[in-house]
């Protein structure tokens, strides 16, 4: 009982909770009705007139104008000069870290102990004066430092390039005078292609593949004794030149167009008699042909048959 009791009470207390949310929605609906019926406020706008005062532009005298611009072309000379001192000071310091670094790996093969050893103290050296008191000098200074590391680094540099390089140019320079030398027996064997070619100018190019081949011969067998950290023996643009001296010849002769046969010129006379052959084989038969055509009309006239002349003499005898 007392369960159906509290049931009842709390269905009552919904019911009225559900009233006072409807009364509330009503009196915000007519709040809402209200405010729209009310007129809405203008927007006051307040005019002003205003006052426009010009200046004239500022002109400065010719001295003051001349005085800034000096000072504005120093001002840029000075940023211009300090970064040209840094891009050289930089230049040096990644130089020296570079070649440090590779006197130790790449380069090392190309330089005797002693010499790599020395060198690598003269870089250290340098390092630490461009980090005590060459740490603000003038870009000339650090330009001229960097000159005096190359006097010793662009040797092994060179060396390096020299031995990586020379194998291909002294193949290159070989396979020029196998060429050449196939085309000096191809004459001495009277081939076709080289028949007009007279033997003096196949002989300046047999001297001078003679000469060339002779000289990397004994170069190559010099190079042979030599180290990797000696300087050598011959060098990738000398052999190259030699290849190019052989070629300039050699091409000049090779390529020597053969002579145009031209067919023999007649002469006017024997041309003028032919002309006047032709003109009276014409004339002749010219004539023949008409002394024909007066034979064949002789014969049209004539009795050509027995029957036509059969005829002719019955009509005479009628007549008598």
């Amino acid at each position: 009982m007392w369960k159906k009791k509290k049931k009842k009470k709390e269905e009552g207390g919904g019911e009225e909770q559900k009233e006072a949310k409807k009364d509330e929605e009503k009196e915000s609906e007519k709040k809402q009705k209200k405010e729209e019926e009310q007129p809405k406020k203008k927007k006051k706008i307040h005019k002003k007139k205003l006052t426009v005062v010009r200046h004239k532009d500022c002109l400065l005298a010719d001295s003051m104008l001349t005085d800034l611009i000096e000072a504005e072309a120093k001002f840029s000379l000075g940023d211009r000069r300090e970064r040209e001192k840094n891009d050289a000071r930089n230049a040096l310091e990644e130089y020296i870290y570079e070649m440090r670094d590779k006197l130790c790996s790449v380069y090392q093969e190309f330089t005797k102990e002693q010499d790599n050893d020395a060198f690598r103290q003269q870089l250290t050296g340098m390092e630490d004066w461009l980090y005590g008191d060459g740490e603000d000098e003038s870009k000339q200074v650090y330009v001229e430092k960097l000159k005096d590391l190359h006097v010793t680094g662009d040797d092994i540099v060179s060396r390096k390039n020299e031995f990586e390089t020379r194998p291909q140019a002294i193949e290159s320079l070989q396979q020029t005078i196998v060429h050449f030398r196939k085309l000096i027996n191809e004459h001495a064997n009277g081939d076709e292609k080289y028949d007009h070619i007279p033997a003096e100018d196949v002989k300046k190019v047999e001297d001078i593949v003679s000469k060339k081949e002779k000289w990397l011969a004994s170069k190559v067998a010099e190079q042979q004794a030599l180290s990797k950290a000696d300087d050598p023996a011959v060098k990738t643009s000398e052999i190259k030149s030699a290849e190019r001296e052989i070629r300039s010849i050699g091409n000049s002769v090779a390529n020597k167009p053969k002579p145009t046969v031209e067919p023999p010129k007649e002469d006017e006379n024997e041309k003028k008699e032919e002309d006047g052959e032709k003109e009276t084989k014409g004339e002749g038969e010219g004539e023949g042909d008409k002394d024909e055509e007066k034979k064949e009309e002789d014969n049209a006239e004539q009795p050509t048959t027995e029957e036509e002349g059969n005829k002719m003499d019955e009509e005479a005898d009628a007549t008598q």
